[in-house]
């Protein structure tokens, strides 16, 4: 058996440690209440050290291809604290990384856990696709200047959905960003295809909510974009759909093989 852990530096102590250590039956003490989210992974809210933190319980036991490659390198508990500290040295806000705890047994993932700071926020950006929020093409288009962001400062989030991406409320009205959900988040150039590309994701499809989000996302990028460019997002958007209708109607057949 072998485990690895990574700590914040407030949280290496003592009391930090034997907290990750004993994880699985800190949680499994906590009321239903506790529980954020119940899938693939679990998530709970609560009280710990002295402050509200965030817990994640990764599926270890996942899919034939997820079990090989959680055997080659870090699992995605100790990518998600790196990939985090990543994110805040660029510029780029996240809920504050505080701990991962991960257990092989032999090559073979068994426990992995996740610890971040509680990001008190508005939602997520899943909430602007709603037509009756108020000020949201507003939002949208701040969205898009803040996507931009993200992408000139070299990261990309292969699962850029609406739900990933926390409404952080301001004092004027208006949201800041902050990135979850990071395991598929990659570091290197983001070109102005594969950007317009990633800016599919949230979903915002409509001819008002393209156009809020265009205007916000093409001044704000460092290349310069123009209209060939609200030309090229239409037709990547043609292909972004065709590419998940094929996944939805392959995932019987997916599952079937494992994949």
């Amino acid at each position: 058996m072998s485990v690895s852990v990574l700590l914040a530096p407030r949280w290496n102590h003592a009391a930090g440690l034997a907290l990750v250590a004993g994880l699985g039956p800190f949680c499994a003490g906590l009321s239903g209440d506790a529980v954020i989210h119940a899938g693939r992974n679990v998530l709970y809210r609560c009280g710990t050290l002295g402050e509200t933190v965030v817990i994640k319980r990764f599926q270890v036991r996942g899919n034939r291809w997820k079990r090989l490659t959680d055997r080659v390198g870090d699992g995605k508990a100790l990518r998600t604290f790196r990939i985090a500290e990543e994110l805040i040295a660029r510029g780029l806000d996240t809920p504050e990384p505080l701990a991962a705890y991960e257990r092989r047994e032999g090559a073979a993932l068994v426990e992995a856990w996740y610890v971040c700071a509680d990001q008190p926020n508005a939602g997520t950006v899943r909430d602007l696709l709603r037509a009756d929020n108020p000020g949201r093409l507003a939002h949208i288009q701040r969205f898009g200047t803040w996507a931009a962001q993200v992408h000139d400062v070299g990261v990309l989030h292969r699962d850029f959905n609406s739900a990933n991406v926390l409404l952080v409320p301001r004092g004027d009205g208006t949201f800041t960003h902050s990135l979850v959900d990071l395991n598929r988040i990659g570091f290197g150039a983001v070109g102005v295809v594969a950007g317009l590309y990633n800016l599919l994701q949230p979903g915002f499809f409509t001819a008002d909510e393209a156009g809020a989000l265009l205007d916000g996302y093409i001044p704000a990028r460092r290349e310069a974009l123009g209209d060939f460019d609200r030309a090229a997002y239409q037709a990547l958007a043609c292909i972004h759909r065709a590419h998940w209708a094929l996944k939805k109607a392959s995932r019987p057949w997916r599952r079937r093989v494992g994949f």
